[in-house]
């Protein structure tokens, strides 16, 4: 197989001239041409994320299903759990986070734990209803979009993290109150199943969307056989 040295761009046997490039065949190496951007055509470095010359982002290989071995799909199916835990996490915390804002709104004297704090802050110091709502739709985002989109696993952490950090310093402001520290307990729950779903997207980044979905529907037949 041959490949052009300037350009990268594989080279039939019977053409004289690479067709990226122009370049005589005569002078083409059949060693496969270093990397290079796709977008200046700028030679890589080995590890590089970002190509030097224009700041493209530089795309992974993908890991397509066929060449995976035992172990590797394993792995990848592990992986592949431990996001979509994070996932799950998520919507459990979307759910009790508008039970626990409804049962503001009607003066119940119960909550549930598994709730972000965020929308009820704003609920009590606004009173409106629709701006906690509003705050709430970005974990709906991140969840729902996360399975195609799987880096908004990492937005969803980010605003999860902000989301404890001011309930921390709530109760910084009204002093100890056991039932708070219990809520940072749970939030520390919910804050180690999206670091893990972080740690697993990063895994997964040359994984392709179609060897995910086959794996995961893999991993479902499996727990319901």
């Amino acid at each position: 197989m041959t490949f052009c040295t300037d350009c990268g761009k594989q080279i039939n046997d019977d053409v004289k001239f690479c067709s990226g490039c122009g370049k005589a065949i005569a002078e083409i190496s059949n060693e496969p041409a270093d990397p290079t951007c796709s977008n200046c055509g700028k030679k890589l470095e080995e590890g590089a994320k970002f190509c030097s010359g224009c700041g493209s982002v530089i795309t992974q290989k993908v890991i397509p299903i066929e060449s995976l071995s035992t172990a590797d799909s394993d792995e990848i199916t592990q992986q592949i759990t431990k996001f979509e835990s994070a996932r799950t996490n998520l919507l459990v915390v979307i759910g009790f986070t508008v039970v626990n804002l409804i049962l503001l709104v009607f003066n119940a004297d119960i909550s549930f734990l598994f709730s972000a704090s965020l929308p009820q802050f704003i609920y009590i110091f606004t009173e409106s209803f629709i701006l906690a709502l509003f705050s709430i739709i970005p974990y709906l985002a991140f969840w729902f979009f996360a399975k195609r989109v799987r880096a908004l696993i990492v937005a969803a952490l980010i605003y999860f993290s902000i989301d404890v950090i001011i309930l921390i310093y709530f109760i910084s402001l009204i002093g100890f109150d056991f039932s708070l520290v219990i809520d940072i307990a749970f939030s520390v729950w919910i804050l180690f199943y999206l670091v893990r779903g972080v740690i697993s997207w990063n895994n997964l980044r040359n994984v392709n969307s179609e060897t995910y979905s086959i794996l995961l529907q893999e991993k479902k037949s499996n727990k319901t056989a």
